[in-house]
């Protein structure tokens, strides 16, 4: 499919380190999914998790450079089972990825941007999102909504 690209997950879990040090040391073990997708093309907006009848925002804020850290104010029971209708979510363990994630991080540098789902209570990588690089001194926006399923393949 021509939106997905090219990215190992290895590459993502050290750019996460990079801005993250303090994430455990053995959360490449941890990873279910990754999900990649063509970048959303505008900024200064906000995560929008939809599916299931509702829709949750999550608002992305810079705070130092091109670090992010995105947290939920309402953090949903259950978050939605369906994402990102231009991606593809493989090898996922659903319940694990979209329930009781508390905090989702976003790191970007000029070459990579990210949505990392981090369990912090488990201290457990449940999951990223990866795109090309949106990044300004405003805010970093992704807009994912319901469409794909796990059986989406490249």
């Amino acid at each position: 499919m021509s939106n997905l690209l090219n990215i190992n997950a290895d590459e993502i879990v050290t750019l996460f380190r990079k801005h993250f040090p303090d994430l455990p040391e053995n959360m490449e073990e941890s990873v279910n999914a990754i999900l990649v997708t063509e970048p959303p093309q505008e900024v200064n907006a906000e995560i929008t998790l939809s599916g299931q009848g509702e829709d949750h925002l999550v608002n992305c804020q810079i705070l130092e450079g091109y670090n992010n850290t995105c947290t939920s104010k309402a953090v949903p029971a259950i978050f939605p089972l369906q994402l990102a209708s231009t991606g593809t979510l493989t090898s996922a363990d659903y319940p694990g990825l979209f329930q009781d994630t508390a905090c989702f991080y976003l790191a970007a540098n000029l070459a990579l941007t990210g949505v990392l789902f981090y369990d912090e209570a488990k201290r457990q990588l449940l999951g990223l999102y990866t795109g090309s690089a949106i990044a300004s001194d405003d805010s970093v926006s992704f807009v994912l909504a319901g469409g794909w399923h796990s059986n989406t393949a490249d």
